[in-house]
């Protein structure tokens, strides 16, 4: 996607009109006039909002217009990278003349930080004649954060922190930065801070409502997606996290409609944008639909496989909704497409113990399970597999599989619940007691009791939940 980071209502309003003005005169094949800042800028936004051919359009008239122009260079490398052509992008990179630049500098770091080579990157940062400039520091901080390495953004912000009061945009950064590494309070109170500053910047409403949802106070997330949206009925960002949102709260027919209306102002390539509605009508059950999108992405990769772990994931998501659908053959052969392209990819194993499990052969499940841990023995996976057990309505081996996640990562909240859940099914009751307290989600009286109630129908139980519940009375009391 595109690389500027100003937040600045003026200068996106300022963005539209010069991307209006350049659309209508190339309209009727026209070449206007613009110079070649502008027509980068252009380009930028075109990255930005995932329109590959135009930003190829804009690139390609610019360098016949202004050869070797350091500005739309950068960009056409930055297309190169979008569109997963590294090696396109490196070559673009070292034919740049002028190689001291600093927008050539963090193009050329953001190349090593793809192959994954932070020191390098860093060291190459440092030569930057305006290292010490608040804007190269802020640009530097999202390029990190952007690209997954906040360890090495903490650096850059601890430099910028004495313009932390006088520039906007700086604080912005921070508030990003702490979002990311989950300091999430502190997130808040630097975005609230900047709103109260400026409470008609929906970047900042969006930004606050990210650090909500990490926070998992989805209900914060979704009003402050809203007053985003209201300042600004075309940020698609907010869109997206909002329907991010609904998803996580079990609303499909509100995640659908902001799915699509990101995508539709061009704020999620086709690609993801396809790809989560599919998963939301898959969390709907309506798997036909599911395996309609799910098949939209994978035509669109075609066989390139520059993103070989996201074709995996929409066969893997494929077949398991025709295992659902009982059209088992089916959903193996997809499987078996997933297994072709990356025999140690944990999720391949994950999706064909579950297809097995539908078929209730368990002892090859749990063969297939066993090789998905030796593959990768975190936290998601054991939850992942506990949740097929869960489905199959096996809540003693669920039971197992989630206790091992909580032991792997003890912060999952969504893991808890579903332990808290799982020890009432199990009659485990210390261990719900130990881990609904241990819980942030599961706390009121409320939501205790119902759990406790859709238990009171197993066989012998009555008079012990009984107990548990006068049990449960006393505790919360107590904790409240």
């Amino acid at each position: 996607m595109g690389r500027k980071n100003s937040n600045h209502p003026s200068f996106k309003e300022e963005m539209r009109q010069l991307i209006d003005e350049y659309e209508a005169a190339t309209a009727n094949g026209g070449a206007p006039y613009f110079d070649s800042l502008q027509l980068a800028d252009i380009a930028d936004a075109y990255l930005t909002q995932w329109e590959f051919d135009r930003a190829k359009e804009v690139i390609e008239y610019g360098l016949k217009l202004y050869p070797s122009d350091i500005d739309l260079m950068v960009e056409e490398a930055y297309l190169y990278i979008d569109t997963q052509q590294i090696d396109k992008a490196e070559e673009v990179a070292k034919s740049i003349i002028d190689q001291s630049d600093s927008e050539v500098i963090l193009l050329r770091a953001e190349l090593l930080l793809h192959d994954d080579e932070p020191e390098e990157a860093e060291l190459l940062l440092q030569e930057m004649e305006d290292v010490d400039d608040p804007e190269t520091i802020i640009d530097v901080m999202y390029l990190y954060l952007d690209l997954g390495y906040p360890e090495y953004a903490e650096a850059w912000m601890r430099k910028g922190e004495k313009y932390a009061n006088s520039k906007s945009d700086f604080k912005a950064a921070q508030a990003e930065y702490y979002s990311a590494t989950e300091q999430l309070d502190e997130a808040i109170e630097l975005f609230n801070q900047l709103l109260d500053e400026h409470p008609h910047n929906a970047s900042y409403w969006t930004g606050l409502a990210r650090s909500y949802s990490r926070k998992m106070e989805t209900d914060k997330a979704i009003d402050a997606c809203d007053f985003a949206l209201a300042i600004d009925e075309n940020y698609g960002e907010a869109y997206a996290l909002r329907a991010y949102s609904y998803f996580y709260l079990n609303n499909p027919e509100r995640a659908l409609s902001d799915f699509m209306k990101s995508m539709e102002l061009r704020s999620i390539s086709d690609e993801m944008g396809y790809m989560l509605i599919g998963l939301t009508y898959a969390m709907d059950h309506e798997w036909e639909k599911s395996i309609e999108y799910f098949e939209k992405v994978i035509a669109m990769m075609g066989d390139t496989r520059r993103d070989k772990s996201l074709l995996m994931d929409m066969y893997n998501n494929e077949a398991y909704a025709l295992g659902k659908l009982g059209r088992i053959d089916e959903a193996m052969a997809v499987s078996e497409k997933a297994m072709d392209i990356d025999e140690r990819y944990v999720n391949n194993f994950v999706t064909q113990g579950k297809i097995l499990l539908m078929q209730d052969r368990e002892k090859e499940a749990e063969k297939t399970f066993r090789e998905a841990v030796g593959l990768d023995n975190g936290a998601d996976v054991w939850a992942d597999i506990g949740g097929s057990y869960l489905e199959c309505n096996q809540p003693e081996k669920a039971k197992l599989y989630y206790e091992r996640a909580y032991q792997e990562n003890p912060n999952i909240e969504s893991v808890k619940e579903k332990l808290c859940i799982l020890c009432l099914l199990c009659h485990d009751y210390d261990g719900f007691f130990r881990y609904s307290w241990d819980s942030h989600r599961i706390v009121s009286r409320e939501q205790l009791q119902q759990l406790l109630t859709r238990t009171l129908d197993r066989e012998g139980k009555e008079e012990n939940l009984s107990d548990v519940i006068d049990r449960l009375r006393r505790d919360m009391n107590e904790y409240e």
